[in-house]
């Protein structure tokens, strides 16, 4: 999770100008998104979390549906960087 939303600070600053455009590492960044988003996102979350010992908060599992296209659309997302 720390490497995604590492990835997504980097995309982020250099859309904003906050950031000097790389494309070497901008290719990294997307690469990053693409590789830990859509399915391998979602086999991380079991898919009943409460009473287990995992990260994932409780919440997720009856928003299970929107989580996993979520985590879909940014895969969907990174691809096309």
């Amino acid at each position: 999770m720390k490497e995604m939303a590492a990835a997504a600070k980097t995309i982020a600053g250099m859309f904003d100008g906050s950031q000097a455009y790389d494309a070497a590492a901008f290719k990294a960044a997307a690469e990053t998104l693409r590789a830990r988003t859509g399915p391998a996102l979602i086999c991380r979350i079991p898919l009943r979390v409460t009473g287990r010992a995992s990260g994932a908060k409780p919440d997720i599992e009856p928003a299970r549906p929107e989580f996993e296209a979520l985590a879909n659309h940014i895969g969907t997302l990174a691809s096309a960087l």
